[in-house]
């Protein structure tokens, strides 16, 4: 599949229920936040950034084991990494930071109340029938786009299985998987196809040197003629890769994914120099992307200003409405980023995050009273994440700049009484000092 969201619909189709899948990806896919893409597709909130978590919500996987790239973790698996990690993709409740734990090198957890395992190719967990093998072609990419592991070596190191199904995707799409390297989710399908000993024949023929044999597949001329351009160092658009995309249309070069790709890789100046060969209005949100990472604020809040709000949801209003209200704190224009994030609630007035932020530019202004409404609402719609534990010591130090040491101590006592992190913890121990040594006449 050219987009990772269809194995979704694919297990859907099967009538998957309840099934552990084995998901050998780059990325965990799990993602609760939402992003303003323009599609026509149907079901436009299901995407490749969030079908598992929608697979998990509707039942149709049970438990998550995340097989990843070892680079990813730098190597070094371990509870730290794990946290910051599933952070990045998910509102943490604050059972699921406690349930984490290493078992044999893993990292073993549950999300969405279900189990959850982090682990690396050699130190998979015992493996039964049954499962869903999910595989995304980005794992077998280093750092530097190196093939650090072959589709062979992982098909030897997880054995012979009876899946359930299997699912290969190429996330060419959106710069994943650079467009020279699709051919991997093409060996990946034949291997689990029962056609492993063609696709090695086919593997070793990407490099050769000798002249082709009659009745080879297109895909594999275009792959080899891309893999030699990149390996000779011809520039992307020279004739070879024409030569390719007129093999197999997935070769050809699409700069709004090159863009993506550059952008993810930290090359800033690559992905604008791609999207400059963009036309479409939806290019402007990487624009601001790009400038936001570059710490350029202003830059990014006026590419985001060129999206018409009359093509987008009220979720991806809401999505734009965020970051341009995070843009302008960064800038310390609080008061215009909290009618940002004002505006933002408008549509999305469920988002915890949203009036997390709110609050927070509001006690920039020193807006104490309405602060502290602000930190309430977001505890009260998402009262076990641990983003709300946070909102809570905050809430505290509103009740103390306010005066209401009563309603300080009571935010307190439910921290020390929650399952907070130990930081938080300590956080109002010193506030409820601070409070105790507070002259009243102050």
């Amino acid at each position: 599949m050219e987009d990772h969201r269809d194995a979704f619909f694919f297990w859907q189709s099967l009538g998957i229920r309840e099934a552990c899948c084995l998901h050998v990806d780059a990325h965990l896919d799990t993602s609760e936040f939402e992003v303003p893409i323009l599609s026509e597709l149907p079901l436009p909130q299901i995407n490749c950034g969030n079908y598992l978590l929608h697979a998990l919500r509707q039942g149709l996987v049970s438990e998550v084991i995340w097989v990843i790239p070892p680079h990813l973790c730098n190597y070094e698996l371990d509870l730290t990494w794990a946290l910051g990690e599933l952070g990045r993709w998910n509102f943490l409740k604050l059972d699921d930071v406690a349930a984490l734990r290493m078992v044999e090198g893993r990292v073993h957890g549950q999300l969405e109340g279900r189990p959850l395992t982090i682990c690396t190719s050699d130190r998979l967990p015992p493996l039964t029938q049954g499962y869903l093998l999910d595989i995304d072609a980005d794992y077998f990419l280093g750092s530097s786009d190196e093939v650090w592991q072959t589709p062979f070596q992982l098909h030897q190191l997880l054995g012979a299985q009876p899946w359930q199904a299997v699912t290969v995707a190429y996330s060419v799409q959106g710069g994943y998987t650079p467009v020279q390297r699709r051919f991997l989710g093409n060996l990946t399908q034949m291997i689990y196809a029962g056609q492993a000993d063609l696709a090695f024949h086919y593997w070793r023929q990407l490099s050769a040197q000798q002249p082709w044999g009659l009745y080879l597949p297109t895909w594999l001329e275009a792959a080899r003629l891309v893999t030699q351009a990149c390996g000779s160092g011809v520039p992307l658009g020279d004739a070879a890769w024409l030569q390719a995309a007129l093999l197999d249309p997935g070769y050809a070069l699409q700069p709004f994914d090159l863009a993506c790709q550059r952008w993810q890789r930290q090359d800033f100046a690559g992905a604008r120099r791609w999207l400059d060969q963009v036309d479409w209005v939806g290019a402007d949100y990487l624009r601001g992307l790009v400038a936001n990472s570059q710490l350029l604020f202003e830059e990014a809040l006026g590419c985001w200003a060129n999206l018409s709000d009359s093509l987008l949801t009220d979720a991806q209003k809401g999505h734009l409405g965020h970051l341009r209200g995070l843009a302008l704190v960064r800038l310390g224009r609080h008061d215009q980023a909290v009618q940002e994030f004002t505006r933002a609630l408008q549509g999305c007035p469920r988002q915890a995050s949203l009036w997390r932020e709110l609050a927070r530019a509001q006690s920039e202004l020193g807006l104490w009273e309405p602060a502290a409404k602000s930190f309430r609402k977001s505890i009260q719609l998402a009262p076990q994440e641990l983003e709300s534990a946070l909102a809570r010591v905050q809430l505290a130090e509103v009740y103390f700049k306010l005066g209401q040491i009563s309603l300080m101590q009571a935010e307190c006592q439910r921290v020390r009484s929650s399952a907070a992190p130990g930081n938080l913890k300590l956080q109002v121990e010193k506030l409820a000092m601070k409070a105790a040594l507070r002259n009243p006449r102050d």
